[in-house]
């Protein structure tokens, strides 16, 4: 894993973690993971839209495209695409 341009805590589907901007088009959110958080992604996953906030933010959709375990860092991670609401 490169390192980031941008890190922000972050809450995905409700669970902690760090939201990380590596340019332009990649997002992806880091966490621990645990059963409760992989359950969660799955479910919210398979109906659509996630919904992640920043500190401080307002909560935005996004879409998880894929998710794995980073066993070097022990952290869960997901890559997300965002999208603007329908019109």
């Amino acid at each position: 894993m490169n390192e980031p341009k941008v890190r922000t805590p972050a809450r995905l589907a409700d669970h902690e973690g760090e939201l990380v901007r590596e340019d332009d088009r990649t997002l992806v959110w880091l966490g621990e993971m645990s059963p409760s958080l992989l359950a969660d992604l799955m479910r919210h996953g398979a109906r659509g839209e996630v919904r992640v906030r920043t500190d401080g933010g307002d909560p935005q959709s996004v879409w998880i495209q894929r998710c794995w375990f980073d066993v070097e860092h022990g952290l869960m991670v997901v890559h997300l695409l965002e999208r603007g609401l329908p019109a």
